[in-house]
């Protein structure tokens, strides 16, 4: 099974404890990814997989839209973070599964693609990701 990194506000060291210790690529997604461009490229570099949730909706989060458009289709899974961070809309609200539509949509108008090619390339990278045909 793949590594799930839940990183907050530790990027700098989660990004040298990977190099030192695993070699590249790394089977594992950035979970909740919540930095910026730089940083989300740094983890490509290893190999992983990146992860957008509720708040690349929020208003004053234009570096974690910038590295969501930047990121390629092959590398990106959209996710909940259920109970927590729901999207823009429904935020201090307890987020749920059904809220996940807005988040992948904004994903989706960040690339210029359709929801429904965003949706096709975020369920095909978790079957790469956790080896599972989820059909």
């Amino acid at each position: 099974m793949p590594l799930v990194l839940h990183i907050r506000d530790a990027y700098e060291e989660a990004v040298h404890l990977l190099k030192e210790y695993f070699k590249p690529p790394i089977p594992a997604v950035s979970h909740c990814f919540s930095s910026n461009r730089e940083v989300m490229e740094e983890l490509l570099d290893l190999g992983l997989f990146i992860s957008f949730a509720g708040p690349v909706t929020y208003k004053k989060n234009d570096a974690l839209r910038e590295a969501a458009k930047n990121c390629p289709l092959e590398r990106i899974v959209v996710e909940t973070d259920a109970p927590f961070l729901a999207p823009q809309s429904k935020r201090g609200k307890r987020n749920e599964p059904a809220f996940l539509m807005e988040t992948a949509q904004r994903i989706a108008d960040l690339k210029g693609i359709s929801l429904e090619e965003l949706g096709k390339a975020s369920s095909r990278n978790c079957e790469v990701l956790f080896r599972r045909d989820f059909k």
